[in-house]
């Protein structure tokens, strides 16, 4: 059975992850829209109309990710799995 620490900490984990792949991808953005811009002045014009793209990137991950991640944790509780490896696998592939 689950306390609710440990419910709270799953769930701050998984938004922890949700929040650093929508970072990684709104940086990538940011990345590509410095290289193809001709100054500063487009580049600004272009940040501020693609500055709705990290909301949307962590709502879809969000989404996308709650049911496995939900099943990865029941597993590793229901087979007391506690390896970094396994959480990082999965994570990957997740």
């Amino acid at each position: 059975m689950m306390r609710s620490e440990d419910f709270s900490r799953v769930v701050q984990g998984w938004m922890a992850g949700c929040l650093a792949a929508t970072a990684i991808i709104s940086a990538f953005l940011l990345v590509g829209l410095a290289t193809t811009s001709k100054g500063i002045v487009e580049f600004l014009v272009g940040a501020i109309f693609v500055s709705w793209v990290p909301v949307l990137v962590f709502v879809l991950t969000g989404g996308l990710t709650l049911i496995p991640a939900a099943l990865v944790v029941w597993i590793s509780e229901r087979f007391r799995i506690q390896s970094i490896l396994f959480f990082g696998v999965v994570g990957a592939a997740m």
